[in-house]
């Protein structure tokens, strides 16, 4: 199988993928193929299909539980706020919205510095005051105030990490970047299409049990694309607690960003997620992974796979991933037609002529040297074709429509209209 993808493997993947993405494939391949299980090492089909599910299953049961760790965060986060104190009982400038003066500074340093709950509690109250006064962006280095910025880096020594504690307010990096990485197992789609859709991209459908999810492909003039998901899915539980927590901060990106689905925090204010920190964050989880992590393994590399492992599981057909990449027929050989689908096409015309050549000659005593192989082999073929009773005659070889007055060596009977049908009663 290693040797097979090394002669044509190239050719099909760089125009995709790129040329480095594709020698690192390969690479990749090689190293798992040399420890296949000898269930699927003689068969280049099997041993494919081997490798791309175990890649799947490793890369999404690490990336459900980065969404399970991140969401349980953001529920306790929640929590901590809901049973906190208003910033309005101990800030002595009051009103709807909180402003950042010189006396509402040192009310909120002297409150903390005297703060006698439990962490908990601190925690809490310094979620709420985050919310009220910074816009549920916790202060960075950056922030223009001296004494906010040596402030709330003094408590981050105390109470852990500035990320730690923005994850209780907004979904941490690894939940957005795990979310778009289920998406892209779960739908098939390509990178700039997930992490490009839209706050409402997902909505109810007539199918019980699923739910839309539209993205836009900008390479295709912003042409629609659709992924169905089943409502319990990990990509879409996933999606769904994002968009809820991100419900109350879509002030804070620019007008660009704004509608955007996944958003990150950076410095006091949100964006969008980029192509470059994704594809650098996909590989740092990878080195991660038990299985992977010695695999240049990279974010382009999943839907061609996804596409793959659709072709492969329907036998060589290509309904499903076309189904799936939302592609034409135009396009769709590029995609699918790798080596492993060849082979199963292959597989299936050989199967069909040695059938073909079994059933012609097998009444003929002296059937295996017409065939060239040994009578062992023959009696081994005879015996692997199933006598079904049915069989067909010529009423005329020599009057097929078109060619009349030539003998017919045309196997289209089917199509005819001189065959005959014959049956062995005994045998149907």
């Amino acid at each position: 199988a290693r040797s097979m993808f090394d002669e044509v493997g190239e050719a099909d993947l760089t125009g995709e993928i790129g040329k480095q993405d594709t020698d690192a494939f390969l690479r990749t391949l090689a190293d798992e193929l040399t420890s296949l299980p000898k269930s699927v090492a003689g068969n280049p089909v099997k041993a494919i299909l081997y490798v791309l599910n175990t890649r799947f299953r490793l890369m999404g049961d690490h990336f459900r539980a980065q969404c399970v760790r991140w969401t349980e965060h953001l529920r306790r986060g929640k929590a901590l706020i809901a049973a906190a104190v208003d910033p309005r009982s101990y800030l002595p400038s009051r009103g709807e919205t909180l402003q950042l003066t010189s006396e509402n500074i040192a009310a909120l340093k002297s409150y903390f510095l005297n703060h006698t709950g439990n962490t908990d509690s601190v925690m809490g109250d310094l979620l709420r005051a985050v919310k009220e006064l910074f816009q549920g962006v916790y202060p960075n280095q950056l922030h223009p105030i001296l004494e906010v910025r040596s402030f709330f880096a003094g408590l981050c020594e105390k109470l852990g990490s500035r990320l730690a504690i923005q994850a209780y307010l907004t979904p941490h990096k690894d939940l957005i970047g795990s979310s778009i990485a289920l998406y892209l197992l779960e739908s098939g789609s390509n990178l700039a299409v997930a992490r490009t859709l839209f706050e409402d991209a997902v909505e109810d459908t007539d199918e019980i049990g699923y739910k839309k999810v539209t993205g836009l492909k900008a390479r295709a003039s912003g042409k629609p694309i659709v992924a169905f998901l089943e409502t319990n899915s990990d990509a879409l539980r996933s999606i769904e607690t994002i968009r809820e927590a991100l419900a109350g901060y879509r002030h804070l990106p620019s007008d660009d960003d704004a509608n955007m689905l996944f958003l990150l925090t950076k410095g006091s204010h949100l964006q969008a997620v980029k192509a470059d920190w994704f594809r650098e964050w996909f590989k740092g989880q990878i080195r991660t992974i038990d299985g992977l992590s010695a695999l240049e393994l990279t974010p382009n590399m999943l839907r061609p796979s996804v596409l793959l492992q659709a072709a492969l599981e329907q036998n060589g057909r290509f309904r499903k991933a076309i189904m799936l990449a939302q592609h034409g027929e135009s396009v769709a050989g590029s995609y699918y037609f790798r080596f492993p689908v060849r082979f199963l096409h292959d597989a299936e015309i050989r199967s069909y002529m040695t059938t073909a050549e079994t059933i012609a000659v097998h009444r003929l005593p002296d059937g295996a040297t017409y065939l060239n192989i040994s009578q062992e082999e023959f009696d081994v073929r005879v015996a692997a074709v199933k006598n079904i009773g049915l069989g067909t005659g010529c009423k005329n070889p020599d009057a097929k429509p078109g060619h009349e007055g030539a003998t017919c060596d045309s196997p289209d009977c089917f199509n005819c209209p001189n065959v005959f049908l014959i049956a062995e009663p005994e045998n149907v």
